[in-house]
């Protein structure tokens, strides 16, 4: 599990070359990159004891958290014509 500053951190640098309008933009969408990977983290350990069934949560999978929201990023302010 890392802490919830490394994941700031990591999303920081992915997304230090991407133009958000504010800052205030930029800290939210890292809030909820850093959000949303700790929910899976949480929640694939109530999987487990549950369902004694692991779904693992790697620093990998954050990264592709990150990557993904950069395309889908990139393609959708290329649909609006706003890249």
């Amino acid at each position: 599990e890392w802490p919830a500053e490394a994941l700031r951190g990591v999303a920081n640098e992915a997304f230090a070359e991407i133009e958000f309008p504010n800052e205030n933009t930029k800290d939210g969408i890292v809030s909820i990159c850093r959000d949303i990977h700790q929910g899976v983290e949480r929640a694939s350990l109530r999987y487990k004891d549950e369902l004694r069934r692991h779904n693992y949560v790697t620093p990998t999978s954050y990264l592709e958290l990150l990557t993904t929201f950069k395309k889908v990023l990139s393609e959708k302010r290329n649909e609006l014509g706003t890249a």
